[in-house]
């Protein structure tokens, strides 16, 4: 039986909003860029796929160092620039978009997140978050009013490690003080959520938002995930 489950933040409880492109583009328009939300989605979207790729590490090991944190977004945002062909000045778009980011109010929360993670706690569910980012997330979490929900929130930053890393699913596993068979993890990367949570001996749902219906095995959003447990429970 499931005794705890765990979500990943970004695109599972949370979004950007309206969008990535709107938060940059908005941001960065006092100092000179002119480039539209849909022009700065698709240059951030083929960044950082490319730091997907590359498995890149570099948040993951700035850990609890503000600055290099600040260093590894710098870089970042830095890439979508020279994708959008934009010479201005590119450290004041960094500042600006850094500070959006840490605004609550670039965050919309999926309008079922509360009912769905209160009804878990009242059937006698754990809950907790499971999340690739940087230390700034537990600070987001209480702006939201997201903090009160969930009882363990594992930050890669503030760990050390990881997903896909086995050693992050382990601490999630310590954390909860159940054994790995009896959590189930949700999240929206097939790779950082479910194959990896899967391969630490988790039950794992994808959660699949964008495509209608879901890809295979998916569930469209968290409203269905009641339902997913009862058929892991059976």
């Amino acid at each position: 039986m499931i005794g705890f489950v765990y979500f990943d933040a970004a695109g599972t409880l949370l979004q950007p909003w309206p969008s990535v492109g709107t938060v940059y583009a908005r941001a960065c328009r006092p100092h000179g860029l002119m480039a539209t939300p849909a022009e700065v989605d698709d240059a951030f979207g083929r960044v950082w796929r490319r730091r997907l790729q590359r498995r890149d590490r570099g948040l993951v090991l700035a850990g609890r160092d503000e600055e290099a944190a600040r260093q590894w977004w710098r870089y970042l945002v830095e890439e979508v620039l020279v994708a959008l062909k934009f010479t201005g000045d590119r450290a004041g778009c960094f500042e600006a978009c850094y500070r959006s980011f840490a605004d609550p109010g670039s965050w919309q929360v999926f309008p079922e997140v509360q009912e769905v993670v209160s009804c878990l706690r009242q059937s006698g569910v754990g809950v907790g978050i499971l999340s690739n980012w940087d230390a700034r997330l537990p600070s987001l979490l209480d702006a939201l009013g997201l903090s009160p929900l969930f009882e363990h929130v594992l930050v890669s930053a503030l760990e050390g490690c990881a997903k896909p890393d086995q050693e992050i699913f382990r601490r999630a596993a310590a954390r909860a003080g159940l054994a790995a068979s009896r959590i189930l993890h949700v999240g929206d990367d097939p790779r950082l959520d479910l194959a990896a949570a899967q391969a630490a001996g988790f039950h794992a749902l994808l959660l699949d938002r964008r495509r209608r219906p879901p890809a295979p095995g998916a569930i469209p959003d968290l409203r269905s995930l009641t339902i997913r447990m009862q058929k892991i429970d059976a």
